[in-house]
């Protein structure tokens, strides 16, 4: 749990106000309120510590084939090659709407 201690919440009011500086000019298909900063990418080890489930069960929770499979569940990004990861304000969306 500690480590997830480290993960804390982007949309927490401080570092949105830290933050606030560095909006977007460009035009873009979000309204720049609704961008959460710093964008954050979690990989797999650090899902299973967040969440408290193993690699198995995050990855049939992403698996249409799997019977577990989780249609709300956050589609992973592709990073490269084999390596995928989560972006952890769509984690913590997801967690929010679980209660």
């Amino acid at each position: 749990m500690e480590h997830a201690k480290k993960l804390k919440l982007i949309n927490d009011d401080a570092v949105q106000a830290q933050y606030h500086h560095t909006r977007y000019n460009a035009t873009l298909t979000k309204p720049a309120s609704k961008i959460p900063y710093p964008i954050q990418i979690i990989r797999i080890k650090d899902l299973v510590v967040l969440l408290g489930l193993s690699r198995s069960t995050i990855y049939n929770k992403i698996n249409p084939r799997s019977r577990w499979y989780d249609k709300r569940f956050p589609t992973p990004l592709r990073l490269g090659g084999a390596s995928i990861g989560w972006l952890l304000a769509d984690i913590e969306e997801w967690l929010h709407s679980l209660s």
